[in-house]
């Protein structure tokens, strides 16, 4: 399984959509509403890379925004409908930082995930940033998923092509995390 891990504000919509916002005004609001006042309007970019991996059957998609500690899963479905058939649900543990909780997530599943992306907007939130996380693509937080480098980096991760850029000097290494590395990392925070 091929796994895209993703935020809201700041890569499925611009950062400053998001400003001011309630849970109940999200709630009450049908997705035509949430797309006008400026939420999820990058949904179709990513639905759009996901449809174009080579083997769409084993890609998922598990959102970590923070959205989650307000939503269930059922709530962020029906939000991101066009990501419906991807979406296997949220990494959220309550006592532990959205690093570690991917980082959790991901030693659980072991040898099930065979690669994934990160997308986010704020390097901070990941420990080592795109140092420690290659797999780490960070949108700019107004622009999210329209920036041509993050499509650019989508249409690797779905093609197979950011793997196979290691063997160039010049490309990141974009194999997967250390994990027992970046547990004790996070340990010594």
């Amino acid at each position: 399984m091929r796994v895209v891990f993703t935020d809201f504000d700041g890569v499925l919509h611009p950062a400053s959509a998001a400003a001011d916002l309630t849970r109940s005004s999200v709630k009450e609001s049908s997705n035509a509403e949430l797309r006008a006042k400026g939420l999820f309007v990058f949904t179709r970019q990513l639905a759009s890379a996901m449809a174009s991996a080579h083997d769409t059957d084993t890609v998922r998609l598990v959102v970590h925004s923070s959205w989650r500690s307000n939503f269930r899963d059922d709530e962020i479905r029906r939000m991101i409908p066009e990501l419906d058939r991807w979406f296997l649900g949220t990494v959220g543990f309550a006592t532990l930082s959205r690093d570690a909780a991917i980082v959790k997530w991901l030693e659980m599943m072991g040898p099930k995930v065979t690669d994934y992306l990160v997308l986010d907007d704020v390097p901070q939130l990941f420990a080592g940033g795109p140092a420690k996380w290659a797999n780490l693509v960070l949108c700019n937080p107004e622009k999210g998923l329209s920036e041509p480098r993050v499509q650019t980096e989508l249409k690797k991760f779905f093609t197979g092509r950011r793997k196979q850029e290691k063997e160039d000097l010049g490309a990141l290494d974009f194999e997967f995390v250390d994990l027992e590395s970046l547990k004790a990392s996070m340990k010594s925070r």
